[in-house]
């Protein structure tokens, strides 16, 4: 069982709170940059949503190309999603 939603739920959610800060992502690695940078560093993010992110990047590569992929980590990525959802939410409002 692979979860890509879970990981595309995040990698929106986040893209969404870089472009509401003025920004854009150039790739994905770049987003992950950019929220360590642009909220992380300064406070505004804890760094467990990007430690779940990226979890949830290394999960989909894993199984995008190197087909390693389990029912365990398909779903720690769709209950981290939830997390970075309901985070991402809470500060867009």
């Amino acid at each position: 069982m692979v979860d890509h939603q879970g990981y595309y739920a995040q990698f929106h959610a986040l893209r969404a709170l870089v472009f509401a800060g003025g920004y854009r992502e150039k790739s994905h690695s770049c987003l992950r940059y950019a929220i360590e940078a642009l909220y992380v560093d300064e406070g505004l993010l804890p760094a467990s949503i990007l430690e779940d992110f990226n979890f949830a990047m290394r999960t989909r590569e894993g199984a995008d190309y190197g087909c390693v992929y389990s029912e365990k980590d398909a779903r720690d990525v769709v209950a981290s999603a939830g997390v970075v959802l309901d985070q991402i939410r809470a500060m867009l409002e």
